[in-house]
């Protein structure tokens, strides 16, 4: 990864989408072979260090890839812990309290990696957020149930990308991931022409990002790949 080129990066990730993500991935990978000898640290507070490392990521690798005792909360892990132990159809929303929680149920021994998994996997398939499986679920208590149920309070919202500043990055990237070389403003212009705007705005963004570079003749390329900047 770290051999690779942040442009090499880019194109690799396609179109999975937050292309921020392939670009902190690729200085994550650089950092660990410069600073830790191509060994990725275990234990959090170092994981914490790395860019493009938050606090569930840091905690997911010490957990599952050093099988360390570290509470590990995702959102089917945080609804778990909402209706068994608070007796609430749905999580309020990210705590540090969920943390303490978790870490309160794990077992102090080796299964502690294999309950977190057990967590996550029972709130992905039994303890779903819409038709939870209640009937099938492996726990003997839990206080939502001992409740009767009561409704939950907020609302999913779908989040849409037909039209966004994020859909319109995604064509812009696309031009540029096509080419081998640096491409013109018009070749980029050709990519969105439905909101001329916008489509500044989500090329301003990406420039702003890091995703972008712009050559010294005025022409644009993935991270890496455009040589020396214009100066002002």
């Amino acid at each position: 990864m770290n051999a690779a080129s942040a442009a090499d990066v880019l194109r690799a990730w396609g179109k999975l989408g937050y292309p921020r993500r392939a670009k902190r991935l690729h200085e994550c990978a650089t950092v660990i072979a410069e600073r830790f000898d191509d060994v990725v640290p275990s234990d959090v507070e170092t994981l914490l260090t790395l860019p493009g490392i938050g606090a569930y990521t840091a905690r997911a690798v010490a957990c599952f890839a050093y099988q360390q005792r570290v509470p590990v909360v995702d959102t089917n892990v945080r609804r778990v812990i909402a209706r068994a132990v608070h007796g609430r159809a749905d999580a309020a929303g990210s705590s540090p309290r969920d943390l303490d929680d978790v870490a309160a149920l794990l077992p102090n021994d080796a299964d502690a990696p294999r309950f977190s998994v057990a967590l996550m996997e029972l709130g992905a398939t039994v303890c779903t957020a819409r038709a939870p499986r209640c009937g099938l679920c492996p726990l003997s208590a839990c206080a939502w149930k001992s409740r009767g149920f009561p409704a939950g309070t907020s609302t999913r919202r779908v989040q849409k990308y037909a039209g966004t500043d994020r859909q319109v990055r995604g064509r812009l990237l696309d031009v540029l991931r096509g080419n081998d070389s640096p491409v013109t403003r018009a070749q980029l212009d050709v990519a969105w022409l439905t909101d001329t705007a916008q489509r500044d705005r989500a090329l301003d963004s990406l420039l702003v990002d890091g995703l972008v570079e712009q050559t010294a003749d005025g022409r644009f390329a993935l991270a890496g790949e455009g040589g020396e900047a214009p100066r002002p």
